[in-house]
């Protein structure tokens, strides 16, 4: 439905909770879910992360096919991100396993298959190929048995997009109708293409309105590439419809974000078709620089200064040169630009609910209140772009989320990052108390309970894997910081009771445990 942004918040909460239990399987399929909505969102690095580590816990000789459905995924990854020879490598493996998936998932990833493999003759500037997987695929997406409205999310928006530049407009109109009839439920990125059809057959201001309610609608789902697109397109539109001085404010932003999140060959190929608006923008102030840099013939602006928010034993926040006086509860105003990263795309009732427990309890309408001064207080602080308002529809509640250029790093998220890289000494740098240790609310016991429950996963493997004496004292030596953070863990403290156990005689062996250490 095209908001990316309220999927990664809830698909991160999905693997975090099976992460706390332990549970393999369900960090499997959450992985995969949530590295395919990353995708969608246009952050390719986490993206690869989480689909490459769905890889990692999946037997491969028993899922094939969802190692075909995984491969597709990190396929238009390495695709997305210009990198042809993994996407080669990737595509045959695929083949491989295409050919040992049962009969009725044979003909979904039969069609899988040759969605990329036209992706990848066009990656590979195979031209001829190119165009006769084009004419085959307009006569399989065209059958009706055959749907295949996820293939169409991430590989069908280059598919018609190319069908278009042939000229065959009416033929990808076509398609889009008989993939997805209800114009509601198509992508962003398919929407874009509705419209640059449009523009390509003269139609201006119907591809100028169509842009302008997908753009809305990626800024609110956080679509990075299909934000760009909008942007570049926009402008292109207003320059052929006579209208240069509206361009020029969507030709700076398109480029600018462009410099700031990185593009592929599709936004490339976008900046290809529109020289007449980009020669135009080099006698223009606002975007001649950024032209320039696009071009390779000046640098890239600095990136702006990452803000850091530490929330695991006491709560402040830094960056951007200097401290921030709040003029409401500090730890309060913290712990709701804290789940506004966690989980964002959240109502005012939503948070003042789960995260101000205690106002809630003693009244709804003031705990919501209190919200929506915080927000008007961040976005004072930080600008009122960068934390973003949507509705689902006329007169539903807002939802709020934190743009993607405000640049906020989380150390809860860090020491995630850290335990997934099985770095336990620098998850325990960051992890130096409960998460907002002063607050009951709802909110703050759930993260805090599932980063225990992660860290004491990775603790009992660690202590399942040691092979010697040096490896359990080190492993010992963890489970007693840990604690000392959570002294009532019964789990911890079981662990702590075997791995002194699994101690004692060797350290009547050989001498005192910090020799061992």
């Amino acid at each position: 439905m095209g908001n990316a942004t309220y999927g990664v918040g809830l698909l991160t909460r999905a693997y975090r909770e099976f992460q706390a239990v332990g549970n393999k399987r369900g960090m499997q399929i959450a992985a995969n879910m949530l590295g395919a909505t990353l995708l969608l969102s246009g952050d390719y690095q986490k993206a690869e992360y989480y689909i490459k580590h769905s890889f990692d816990l999946s037997d491969p000789s028993k899922e094939q096919a969802l190692w075909v459905d995984t491969s597709l995924k990190l396929f238009m990854v390495y695709a997305y991100t210009d990198r042809v020879a993994e996407a080669g490598r990737t595509l045959h493996e695929m083949r491989r396993y295409v050919a040992n998936v049962s009969n009725r998932a044979s003909s979904y990833f039969g069609l899988t298959l040759k969605l990329c493999e036209t992706v990848m003759s066009r990656l590979t500037g195979n031209r001829l190929t190119f165009a006769t997987n084009l004419v085959k695929l307009q006569m399989i997406l065209s059958d009706k048995s055959q749907r295949h409205v996820e293939g169409l999310v991430w590989v069908g928006p280059l598919l018609l997009d190319s069908i278009s530049k042939m000229g065959q407009h009416g033929i990808a109109h076509k398609l889009i109708d008989k993939m997805l009839p209800d114009p509601s439920l198509r992508p962003t990125s398919v929407r874009i293409i509705e419209a640059v059809i449009w523009l390509r057959k003269g139609g201006y201001i119907a591809a100028i309105n169509k842009l302008e309610q997908t753009l809305e609608a990626a800024r609110e789902g956080g679509q990075r590439l299909e934000i760009i697109r909008c942007h570049l397109y926009l402008a292109d539109a207003f320059y052929k419809a006579g209208a240069p001085a509206l361009a020029i404010p969507h030709l700076a932003e398109g480029l600018s974000a462009l410099i700031r999140w990185g593009g592929n060959f599709i936004v490339y190929d976008d900046l290809d078709s529109m020289k007449s608006v980009l020669l135009y923008g080099q006698s223009q102030p606002e975007t001649a620089e950024l032209i320039r840099v696009i071009r390779g013939k000046a640098p890239a602006p600095p990136q702006d200064q990452a803000l850091y928010l530490r929330t695991l034993g006491r709560m402040e926040i830094k960056g951007k040169g200097q401290a921030t006086k709040w003029r409401l509860d500090e730890r309060e105003v913290l712990l709701i630009l804290a789940y506004l990263t966690l989980r964002p795309n959240e109502t005012t009732e939503q948070i003042a609910e789960s995260a101000l427990s205690e106002k809630w309890l003693e009244s709804p309408e003031t705990a919501k209140v209190y919200v929506r001064q915080v927000i008007l207080l961040l976005r004072q602080q930080f600008g009122k772009d960068q934390l973003l308002a949507s509705q689902e529809r006329k007169n539903a509640p807002a939802r709020y989320r934190l743009s993607d250029n405000l640049n906020l790093k989380l150390d809860v998220d860090a020491a995630y990052e850290a335990l997934a890289r099985g770095d336990l000494e620098g998850m325990f740098e960051l992890y130096q108390g409960p998460f907002a240790a002063r607050s009951d609310s709802a909110f703050a016991r759930e993260v805090n309970d599932k980063l225990e429950g992660a860290v004491y996963q990775a603790l009992l493997s660690a202590a399942n894997a040691a092979q010697d004496a040096e490896a359990l004292a080190s492993v010992a030596r963890w489970v007693r910081q840990m604690i000392s953070l959570v002294p009532e863990n019964p789990e911890v403290a079981e662990l702590a009771r075997r791995l002194d156990k699994q101690l004692a005689p060797l350290v009547e062996a050989n001498g005192a445990l910090d020799k061992i250490i």
